[in-house]
């Protein structure tokens, strides 16, 4: 870092440190462009794919499988909060309206889990 010695009352130095912030100017890397992100959010219950597959309901949706992922399933508390979350992604209605019953075994990702509608 350059030190400029400048002095309002006697009018001195100012040039000099302007030459300097001039070549350090110069000398300084153009900032990179900025990156545009494009996003593309899915409709809350317009990508979840449910197939049946032998005795199973085979789940595909980036969303679900992400919030499955996300999830700690052996703590209590997030298994609530994975279930709010799956309700609110509309995975519930996908199932019912692919003939899952209370019981039936849903593949989520490498999870499996029993569909309970009520919950």
């Amino acid at each position: 870092i350059a030190c400029y010695p400048v002095s309002a009352r006697e009018g001195t130095g100012l040039d000099e440190m302007l030459d300097g912030l001039a070549r350090a100017a110069a000398e300084a890397a153009a900032p990179a462009a900025p990156v545009l992100r494009v996003y593309r959010p899915e409709p809350v219950g317009g990508r979840i794919r449910v197939q049946r597959q032998g005795d199973a309901f085979h789940v595909t949706s980036r969303r679900v499988t992400s919030i499955v992922a996300r999830t700690d399933l052996a703590n209590p508390d997030a298994l609530i909060h994975m279930r709010s979350q799956l309700a609110a992604s509309g995975l519930r209605e996908a199932l019912v309206e692919a003939g899952a019953q209370a019981g039936d075994t849903v593949v989520v990702g490498e999870d499996e889990f029993l569909f309970d509608p009520e919950l």
